[in-house]
């Protein structure tokens, strides 16, 4: 008997090891919802499936462009590539990952705050353009000023030398005046994909509840 119940163990430790880990995707969608998901055509469910890798990697693109301009303006050239590329990819796709999850795919799945697709969109675009644009551009800043001092190619107020949080800014507004136009082109299209997005994901779930509704009406 005690041979049989270490073995039952040792089986039950296998199957468990053997276990996918619990995805993003896993844990914002109930198990009948994913399954409705995966009987989609891939034309249909791309949204779900694919839409946090797409918003991921957007961000990281993003990142990688604000790291780009900052590190001219800062004169960096070619020092300190990887450690001013790491962070702002990591930070970028990880966070806008996260928190699309958070405020747009959880609340899509239980149906409590995003009713309609206007609603949807409007939340979005407004994710997608403060973590796909606006943090990416926050976060380059103080990176390549950091590495600027680090290498001694310019003096960064607060960060080389005594300055006011004026002067600070001032810098960084100097800086950014070229950057203008570029950033106003990546802010209208990282709201315009949140918004598109947005806008497929609340047809797609909508689309899945819909079964779902006609059986308990049925029932009732």
């Amino acid at each position: 008997m005690g041979q049989q119940k270490m073995d039952a163990k040792v089986t039950e430790q296998k199957q468990e090891g053997h276990r996918k880990p619990i995805t993003l995707l896993d844990q914002a969608v109930q198990l009948p919802l994913k399954e409705r998901i995966k009987a989609l055509p891939p034309e249909k469910r791309w949204p779900l499936t694919a839409g946090l890798t797409a918003v991921s990697l957007n961000s990281a693109m993003v990142g990688l462009i604000c790291n780009s301009y900052f590190r001219r303006m800062c004169m960096l050239r070619g020092k300190g590539i990887i450690l001013s590329m790491l962070p702002l990819v990591g930070a970028c796709g990880v966070t806008s990952q996260a928190v699309w999850q958070v405020s747009i795919v959880n609340p899509l799945v239980s149906g409590k705050l995003l009713g309609c697709p206007l609603c949807a969109e409007l939340r979005g675009g407004l994710v997608n353009f403060s973590l796909g644009a606006l943090y990416p551009l926050i976060l380059a800043a103080p990176i390549n000023g950091a590495m600027a001092v680090m290498y001694r190619t310019i003096e960064v107020p607060l960060f080389s030398k005594k300055a006011t949080p004026q002067e600070f800014l001032q810098f960084w507004v100097k800086k950014l005046r070229y950057f203008k136009v570029q950033f106003a082109t990546i802010a209208i299209f990282q709201t315009l994909i949140g918004m598109y997005l947005a806008g497929k994901q609340f047809e797609v779930i909508t689309l899945l509840q819909k079964p779902t509704e006609k059986r308990i009406e049925t029932q009732t």
